[in-house]
């Protein structure tokens, strides 16, 4: 009988207290263009690289099907992401259509360009 009346009285908290969802102000659901991301810091800026980085890398090691190192991830084995980070926004800052794309779809068109001069 004990075990109702706590089991009643936690249900009637859930219906009389009021929940809402959690408030994500600084986080943005989508794909970010160039302008955003150089509004960001300097550090947002970094780990929004090594995850577009990460997830190029993991996509093209799902495509190509096999157990062999990504093409982003052998280009840049031996680059800092300081440098990685200044070719991006080098391109950013060239233009404002740049500025208008997804920051993704910017950065790869970047490395891939990079990445090929480095052959």
């Amino acid at each position: 009988m004990k075990k109702i009346f706590i089991l009643f009285g936690i249900m009637i908290l859930f219906e009389v207290i009021p929940f809402s969802p959690a408030k994500a102000e600084s986080v943005s659901l989508g794909m970010i263009t160039g302008g955003q991301y150089l509004k960001d810091n300097d550090n947002d800026r970094v780990a929004y690289l090594i995850g577009l980085i990460d997830g190029i890398s993991i996509e093209a090691f799902k495509a190509a099907n096999k157990a062999e190192t990504p093409w982003l991830a052998k280009c840049l084995e031996d680059v800092e992401i300081a440098q990685v980070k200044a070719i991006f926004e080098k391109r950013l800052n060239t233009g404002s259509e740049n500025l208008r794309r997804p920051a993704a779809l910017v950065f790869r068109d970047e490395m891939e360009k990079f990445c090929e001069k480095r052959k």
